[in-house]
């Protein structure tokens, strides 16, 4: 070779170093998504911490009430994961619902806690902005977070359709549970593994999906 003359690699040498990165980006992946979805769900249960002590600091100045949710009192289950009623009709003011009033009234200090950073749907923090920005929540579109609020009454009220309904009271000390991760559509299952449950004692449980 002539003094001076650099050789480069050869294509066979490239496409082995491609092939060897792949393979090694390939093996780290799964590892790499395993530790982002443990730190989401660590983060997930944190915010359920918050929630569930603005749970307890609202029941401080509610006789151990719970947040009214005009949803429940409507049978619509399934939509209590909304922080704000939306246009409901029946001369029905939109305003803050159930989860919401515990941003309303600043029982929880950023309505972030309201969301799961494993999120990646259409019901963000950053979508909800409009709803958070509303001194009343009085927005005619609903909005949701991403957990689910089991209610201010009993379920036997609720089963029996009982007017007004018995209201659940968290003097009571009940190991009952106050909050899941969302569950309305399939988009709101944030992980794909189990979810996070809140429960009235202020902890927060991981229940591992054991089956697919």
């Amino acid at each position: 070779t002539a003094v001076g003359c650099r050789q480069g690699f050869s294509m066979i040498e490239l496409l082995v170093v491609l092939a060897v990165v792949m393979l090694l980006t390939g093996l780290l992946m799964p590892g790499l998504q395993s530790a982002r979805h443990s730190a989401y769900t660590v983060v997930c249960g944190a915010n359920q911490r918050q929630i569930g002590i603005g749970f307890l600091l609202y029941g401080e100045d509610h006789n151990g009430l719970l947040p009214e949710s005009l949803l429940q009192d409507r049978d619509e289950f399934a939509e209590m994961m909304a922080v704000t009623t939306g246009d409901v009709g029946h001369g029905q003011i939109p305003g803050y619902e159930g989860l919401g009033k515990l941003w309303e009234y600043r029982y929880i200090d950023s309505p972030k806690c309201l969301h799961c950073p494993a999120h990646r749907h259409t019901h963000t923090f950053e979508s909800n902005r409009l709803a958070y920005e509303s001194l009343t929540g009085s927005v005619m579109h609903r909005f949701y977070a991403n957990y689910h609020y089991t209610g201010h009454a009993t379920h036997a009220s609720c089963l029996a359709g009982t007017v007004p309904r018995e209201r659940r009271n968290m003097n009571r000390h009940d190991r009952f549970v106050l909050l899941t991760d969302g569950l309305r559509t399939l988009e709101d299952f944030n992980h794909g593994t189990g979810m996070n449950v809140l429960y009235a004692d202020g902890h927060y449980e991981y229940k591992a999906d054991r089956g697919d």
